[in-house]
């Protein structure tokens, strides 16, 4: 085996018994008491991701955070023809939403 090979063995049970050692040993959650930045993007794929606490702010893309937003009202059911309430019902619901999203950061 050259010195190379050796190495590379090496490295591999050492990538082994890390990858084992921090399973097995770190809790499912982390408290940080810092602010925290992931370079190189998050892992989002477990079951359930869940962000702020209740009661708490969220802010994306450098925007101010902001508390959850109020229920949004359903819009009123089309009746098969044009009312103006409907419509505006609608629009009142579309707004809503709108700005829902401007105000945590997702549209600009």
């Amino acid at each position: 085996m050259t010195p190379q090979e050796q190495i590379d063995e090496i490295n591999r049970k050492l990538d082994l018994f890390l990858a084992d050692y921090y399973r097995n040993n770190n809790p499912t959650s982390q408290i940080f008491t810092k602010r925290v930045f992931f370079q190189g993007g998050i892992d989002l794929s477990s079951s359930t991701v869940s962000l702020g606490a209740a009661g708490g702010a969220v802010g994306l893309y450098g925007v101010t955070p902001v508390a959850k937003a109020s229920a949004i009202a359903s819009p009123t059911a089309p009746s098969g023809a044009y009312v103006q309430a409907e419509a505006s019902s609608m629009k009142t619901a579309v707004d809503a939403i709108r700005t829902a999203l401007l105000n945590i950061g997702i549209t600009a």
